[in-house]
């Protein structure tokens, strides 16, 4: 336990160091995945390209074509990739993220859970610690509904199990529209932890108190379309990741008014 502490504590320290302020915006107006920029993550079966049939702004937008069951995701990187790759998202400090979101209005929809965007957790690996405990906050489809999800743990070593199914908010999915999200997030596995959502404008959740669980890196976000029950085309357009300088005016698109 003494050493688990020594490595927790010097993880703090360097955590500390290693957040001054950050700042992401994806456009994909460069017509590409710039490789410094974002990191694919995708299984047999997944389709991701630029287009120009939708956008937010500008003129192009990602779009993600993912067959039934796959993994179809990227990841947003930023700062000095050493630091993002051990550490990821900083713990006990605030953080924006926002980015927009737009299904063709023939979608199908299923039972099953499909992940939109999920904020992955860095499990203890080192110390034996399994997988299986769902992403700590997660926007997700199901059954035709749009469902957000969250879940805690302060145990320095989970048990084995899912322990993010408590749900945050659930509507209908509108299609043929974009939906502009923003998320302000303060990451803790105590009782100091905050999330606050919009979705086009409105605050739709205002929850206190635990979010994430008590590893030592932090979550990352992960965006597209992950273990889709049906055929899944998804476009993403506008993403920004922003500190604590930022605010529900500088992250979300224009028009997206705060109601």
């Amino acid at each position: 336990m003494v050493r688990k502490l020594s490595i927790f504590v010097l993880f703090v320290l360097v955590m500390s160091a290693a957040s001054a302020e950050t700042l992401f915006t994806g456009d994909f107006e460069s017509g590409k995945l710039e490789e410094d920029h974002w990191q694919i993550d995708k299984k047999p079966g997944c389709e991701i390209d630029h287009t120009t049939e939708q956008a937010r702004l500008g003129k192009q937008s990602i779009r993600f074509i993912a067959a039934t069951g796959t993994r179809c995701e990227i990841l947003p990187k930023y700062g000095n990739p050493l630091m993002w790759r051990i550490f990821h998202e900083p713990f006990n400090e605030e953080r924006w993220y926002s980015f927009s979101v737009l299904l063709p209005k023939e979608s199908e929809f299923a039972a099953q859970n499909e992940v939109i965007a999920q904020w992955h957790s860095s499990k203890d690996r080192f110390f034996g610690e399994q997988a299986g405990r769902g992403p700590p906050l997660a926007l997700r489809i199901r059954d035709g509904n749009w469902r957000i999800t969250y879940g805690s743990d302060s145990d320095f070593l989970s048990e084995p199990g899912p322990k993010a199914f408590y749900p945050l908010w659930e509507k209908k999915v509108e299609t043929g529209v974009w939906v502009d999200w923003v998320f302000r997030i303060r990451w803790s596995y105590e009782d100091d932890g905050y999330i606050d959502i919009w979705q086009n404008g409105e605050q739709i959740v205002e929850h206190r108190g635990p979010n994430t669980y008590n590893d030592l890196r932090g979550v990352y976000l992960k965006l597209g379309s992950y273990h889709p029950g049906v055929r899944r085309v998804i476009y993403l357009d506008e993403v920004r990741l922003g500190d604590k300088n930022e605010s529900f005016e500088s992250m979300a698109p224009p028009g997206s008014q705060q109601q």
